[in-house]
């Protein structure tokens, strides 16, 4: 009998089975199967390393290692155990092979088909009761429907409750049914590729690699056309040569002007056509041509001499929602709005899939690709794990290195383990990348702890996530610059995640203003740009519904624009609010109108300040109604003669938002109007971030941001903040638990109150808090570091007076930014089940305040 897990195990393939068709199976061999022989050993995986695969006990994955005897790999019932297969490549045909020794009972695989973050697979055998013994061999392109292209396989193998399994080997091949193409007698293996900027042209020299088994002389030839196959006015050469047998390396010449190359301002795809000809055979080969000049240099990124910023998305289509019915057409459409959006760069978990690599191209955007993120990196196998990443790589700038779009590849994310390893890890990849495609640029996106290894990579790369802490992410930033000397900066990963919980507009607008402070902190620290994460907030499968890794989206889950995905592109320059009102404050319980034509963008826009305003319902018309309350009136300019009348005719181009409100007597009209719907929905979101009053805070969840013009009183040039929330059972408090963090960020003094606090040289900030009696902690992020301790013996409500410096440049305590102070107060319970409470937080440069002043 079954238990609960079993039947959950069974469940996915139950429906299918029937359909499922049945593996070739091949009786056992009488003698072991020499995998070693075999002539594709990159593809082949044999049980003799089977302490890489991942086991774990009663169905759940955990980083335990499996070692069972040579040559046998036994699964213990109601385990599951997966491998990752790289350079897989399906032009190949492979299949997966299974030696069988001994098998009974109900047990499964399932192989998955991983190209950087795409996920595409599913049950490929399934069987029950007593196995026979044998090999068992699935045609992964034939039941999967996989096309030819080169990825990573993920293969794993699930056991039912008393189950037993037994096997001599799991292995990709080739398959051994389709015959092997024919040797050729001349080809062009590789074109290597050196570009150098004279004057307004581009000098290129392309070395084909030709190998012939016989010499003999011949013509070699150059045509670079357009993508229409016309050729290029003075782009072809010729020249008589000789070939010897065995590999020849030759060269051929062409320039252009510098507007005639690919940038993502002008993505002109042009091709190479190169031909030998002659006693020996003929041949030929197609490559990209007109490739931008990339130099790192004095900490800047130059392309074809000039400095470009980077400014670009994390970038997964329908991550978990594999397969999409039209790929190509999701991606295309994707782009084009990124590109509204300012956007010149994407990047990839691993390696770009080809479709998405040429989409790039023809839209005018760099890619950074290269190695995926390596949790699975394995320190007792260090130098099997360079070598099986050495062959990823090489096949990866095999077959990309000649797209102009390539920015550069990096050699994995987030390696974890000893620094040595790791660091011989990079420097491995390193010679590899130089001896494949010397021209193309390298990084390793690695953690923070990253600032302080030296690497020899190209560029300097990491991954940031560091709340509103714009100052102390600046000062990092710059001293991981600082290290890399010449060597440019590129930011891998910043962002902020939103939760999927009310009051979600808070939520949403703290994430939106994290995404413009890492920006500004980045491009003031030095880097050259770096990569919005990302694009989406559609899950991976399997993951958790609370997962915070599912937030980081400029989209949600139904693919609805977030205002994080408006105040990205005004970031990048593709939007820009032109025109709002100075203080500007919610209209109450108004009526929402939509402009005539209004597209599906602008209707989200105008629902999402629907949910987030008290009182606010939609209306049919923007006539003004007997109860004289407010009408915000929503939509394209030129698509509505009330909007332009409005707007007496002002014109607005696309991207433009504008705020403003028409004073109708009792009854204001609020315009949120744009050129397009893209500065239509910057006009909405800007209009509901700009009317906050305040946040709420939840355990974990985002700090509490507050303005100048909000829940402030100034008596003695200080501040207050009432903390609220609506999490049940906090007695209307900001809750810290244990292991998580409330916080709350404070910003936007007057200019006068921070030159009253600058002249005391302290800042006393008082909390009215709870924690039980319990041990707590709190951590003042502006430099101080650590944690300190809340001490106190009772229970109840009380208040808590923390005083530090401040000052303009400390780096030892409080600082600003301009004319605005800023800081992050975070607080931590350390006993379980004893959270802190903080519903008060007065801020103030007076030694004298007292709680009693304001009670």
């Amino acid at each position: 009998m079954l238990t609960f897990l079993g039947l959950l195990f069974l469940l996915p393939c139950a429906t299918a089975a029937a359909a499922l068709p049945a593996p070739e199976w091949v009786p056992w061999p009488d003698a072991p199967v020499n995998l070693r022989q075999d002539s594709s050993p990159r593809l082949i995986e044999d049980c003799s390393s089977v302490a890489e695969w991942r086991t774990g006990v009663t169905g759940l994955l955990s980083d335990e290692e499996y070692t069972p005897a040579p040559g046998t790999l036994r699964v213990p019932p109601e385990t599951g155990i997966y491998r990752y297969f790289g350079v897989v490549d399906l032009e190949q045909t492979p299949v997966l092979e299974l030696g069988v020794k001994r098998a009974r009972g109900q047990w499964r695989v399932t192989a998955d088909l991983v190209e950087s973050c795409w996920k595409a697979g599913g049950c490929v055998l399934e069987a029950t009761g007593d196995s026979p013994p044998g090999l068992y061999r699935v045609n992964l392109a034939r039941r999967m429907g996989w096309r030819g292209t080169l990825g990573s396989v993920a293969v794993r193998i699930d056991t039912a409750a008393g189950a037993e399994l037994e096997l001599g080997f799991v292995r990709l091949r080739r398959d051994p049914a389709v015959p092997r193409p024919p040797e050729l007698a001349l080809q062009i293996t590789r074109v290597d590729r050196r570009a150098r900027i004279e004057g307004q042209r581009v000098v290129y020299t392309l070395t084909p690699v030709l190998v012939a088994r016989r010499s003999g002389a011949g013509t070699l030839s150059l045509v670079v056309t357009d993508q229409q196959g016309r050729p290029l006015a003075g782009t072809r050469s010729q020249k008589e040569v000789r070939l010897r047998a065995g590999e020849n390396r030759l060269t051929l010449t062409y320039s252009l002007p510098l507007a005639r190359t690919w940038t993502p301002e002008h993505p002109h795809r042009l091709r190479a056509r190169i031909r030998f000809a002659g006693a020996a055979g003929s041949c030929q080969v197609v490559v990209r041509a007109g490739q931008p000049v990339l130099e790192a240099r004095a900490g800047r990124l130059l392309v074809n001499g000039r400095d470009t910023p980077i400014r670009g998305i994390g970038y997964t289509p329908r991550e978990g929602r594999w397969p999409l019915a039209n790929p190509r057409a999701v991606m295309a459409a994707d782009l084009r709005v990124m590109k509204r959006m300012g956007c010149n760069a994407i990047k990839q978990w691993g390696r770009c899939p080809d479709d998405m690599l040429a989409l790039a191209e023809e839209h005018g955007f760099f890619v950074l690709e290269g190695i995926g993120i390596c949790y699975d990196y394995p320190a007792a196998k260090h130098e099997g794990f360079i070598t099986a990443k050495a062959d990823e790589l090489a096949a990866i700038l095999r077959g990309h290195r000649d797209s102009p779009a390539l920015l550069c590849v990096a050699f994995g994310y987030e390696l974890q383990g000893d620094a040595e390893k790791i660091r011989a890890y990079v420097e491995a990849m390193q010679r590899v990348a130089k001896r494949v495609a010397p021209e193309v640029l390298t990084t390793y996106a690695g953690l923070p702890d990253v600032i302080d290894w030296e690497l020899p990579v190209d560029l300097g790369s990491i991954q940031i996530y560091t709340g509103h802490d714009s100052q102390r992410l600046r000062a990092e930033l710059q001293r991981y610059r600082e290290r890399l000397g010449e060597r440019p900066l590129l930011v891998a990963e910043y962002g902020h995640h939103s939760r999927r919980a009310e009051p979600l507009t808070y939520y949403r607008a703290w994430q939106a203003e994290g995404y413009q402070l890492e920006w500004r902190a980045l491009r003031q620290a030095g880097a050259i740009g770096g990569f919005a994460f990302m694009w989406d907030d559609r899950g991976r499968p399997g993951q958790q519904a609370d997962d915070k890794e599912s937030f980081f989206g400029l989209h949600d889950a139904s693919d609805r624009p977030k205002m994080a995905f408006y105040f990205v592109g005004e970031m990048f320059g593709g939007f820009r609010l032109v025109e709002a009102p100075a203080h500007l404050t919610y209209a109450e319980r108004p009526r929402v109108v939509l402009a005539e034509g209004a597209t599906a963008r602008e209707r989200w826009a105008a629902e999402d300040l629907v949910r987030a305003i008290p009182g606010a319902s939609f209306a049919e018309s923007a006539t003004a109604g007997e109860d004289a309350r407010a009408t915000i009136l929503i939509g394209t300019a030129s698509k509505s003669p009330l909007l332009r009348a409005y707007l007496k005719d002002q014109s607005l181009k696309p991207g433009e938002g504008l705020i403003r409100v028409v004073e109708q007597g009792a009854a204001p009209v609020v315009l949120l109007a744009g050129g397009d719907e893209f500065g239509t929905g910057l006009a909405v979101q800007k209009y509901l971030y700009l009317g906050l009053d305040r946040s709420l805070g939840e355990a974990s969840g985002p700090p509490l941001t507050f303005r100048a013009a909000a829940a402030a009183r100034d008596p003695v040039g200080g501040k207050q903040a009432w903390l609220v929330t609506d999490r049940p059972g906090s007695d209307g408090a900001c809750v810290a638990m244990e292991r998580q963090y409330a916080g709350i960020v404070f910003r936007g003094l007057s200019a006068a109150a921070i030159e009253r606090f600058g002249a005391r040289k302290k800042l006393y900030l008082w909390l009215r808090l709870d924690h039980g009696g319990a041990p707590a902690y709190y951590y003042l992020n502006r430099g101080l570091g650590g944690y300190y301790a809340i001490d106190g013996d009772g229970s109840g409500w009380q208040w808590l007076a923390l005083e530090h410096a401040v000052g303009p440049e400390r780096t030892d305590g409080l600082a600003w930014e301009s004319d605005e102070l800023e800081f992050s107060l975070y607080l931590r319970a350390h006993r379980v089940g004893m959270p802190v409470y903080v519903d008060r937080l007065v801020v103030t440069p007076d030694a004298a305040w007292r709680p009693d002043a304001e009670e």
